[in-house]
């Protein structure tokens, strides 16, 4: 399936985000009659996380955030030192407090035109990923002053951008929400190693696991099932909209043999809608199968079948394994349980008792 992430895109989707706002929370009609607390004041704000993200993202000033990951967690200070990355991340503070603060909010709808099919943009991903490196890094920051809380707190906020990026019903949204849950599983190991994180710390990355949830947190096979149904809708109408012509210089990259185009050429539109139909029901299979015991190695042949044609002339080229999808799933959900049950069994050490007086 091909994708852009044409992150010079995002301001549009940012401007048809604020378009919308009237759905996502705004002043109410009589302020000084109804505003008398800071909950007051925070519900007349948006409720939806990506009118905060997108904010963030404009606020943005330009930096390596590579080289800022690769000071404070690869450890490699190749580009940039420990305390000129720490440096940068405390004038950072203003976008990471607003990328912090769309985590905590339920509900998050980057507006994705699903009605584009294959052709859909997806300007936000990378800038969500970027955002993550930074605020992995400032937990680590965090950590070196001696704020473990502050630290288990911006880890906490990971999986809450975890959680709102993998639900956008695209694979590829799910599989960078769940290296999103990664990073944050291992700034939780190193934090919870060093045993300083006290009980406010430890809460919020409890908090935090709960509401990514344990069945599909990561939202993948929704996301297959989603695919399925693009492939039903969108490219049938496609090709009967502009011919297999159309279809055809989708779907070629210089790869596709002179026979294989001959072939799929001389589909008549009632074989080529027939061929869409059974492409379909690839997904609905690895759909399926995603819950099986030995779903790896049925998902793995399942991919050989439709590369083989197994699933038509049409599934040949558009029905992409999804085997290394459910690995990763897999993997990243383990990690993820793991470190819920450590951070279950994690005690704050008890602060010391104050020596009597004498």
């Amino acid at each position: 399936m091909k994708r852009y992430t044409n992150v010079a895109a995002a301001a549009l989707v940012a401007i048809a985000g604020v378009c919308a706002g009237e759905a996502s929370g705004g002043p109410p009609t009589d302020p000084l009659a109804t505003v008398r607390t800071m909950d007051d004041l925070r519900a007349a704000g948006p409720t939806n996380a990506a009118l905060v993200y997108y904010r963030a993202i404009i606020g943005l000033p330009s930096f390596n955030d590579g080289e800022i990951k690769a000071a404070l967690i690869d450890g490699d200070e190749s580009g940039m030192s420990r305390e000129a990355a720490a440096k940068k991340l405390e004038e950072l503070q203003g976008a990471i407090n607003t990328f912090c603060r769309a985590a905590a909010l339920e509900e998050c709808d980057f507006g994705l035109d699903f009605d584009h099919g294959f052709e859909l943009l997806l300007p936000h991903l990378g800038k969500m990923r970027m955002a993550a490196r930074l605020i992995a890094s400032d937990a680590v920051r965090l950590a070196d002053a001696g704020e473990a809380d502050a630290a288990a707190e911006r880890l906490a906020a990971l999986y809450g951008i975890a959680r709102h990026v993998s639900d956008d019903g695209t694979l590829i949204s799910s599989l960078v929400g769940a290296a999103i849950a990664s990073l944050a599983n291992q700034g939780v190991e190193r934090l919870l190693s060093e045993g300083r994180v006290g009980e406010t710390g430890r809460a919020a990355l409890a908090a935090a696991f709960e509401r990514l949830g344990n069945d599909d947190p990561f939202h993948t096979r929704r996301a297959i099932a989603m695919e399925g149904a693009i492939v039903r809708v969108w490219l049938a109408d496609l090709i009967a909209r502009d011919g297999m012509d159309r279809f055809i210089g989708f779907i070629s990259t210089g790869q596709i043999e002179a026979d294989e185009v001959a072939r799929l050429r001389a589909l008549t539109p009632a074989e080529a809608t027939a061929a869409v139909e059974r492409s379909v029901e690839y997904y609905e299979h690895a759909h399926g199968l995603w819950d099986k015991p030995d779903a790896i190695d049925r998902l793995a042949a399942l991919g050989q079948v439709a590369t083989g044609g197994g699933y038509g002339p049409i599934g040949k080229h558009i029905c992409a394994s999804v085997a290394k999808a459910y690995e990763s799933d897999r993997r990243v959900r383990g990690e993820t349980a793991d470190a819920f049950e450590k951070v279950r069994a994690y005690r704050p050490a008890a602060e010391a008792a104050p020596k009597p007086a004498r």
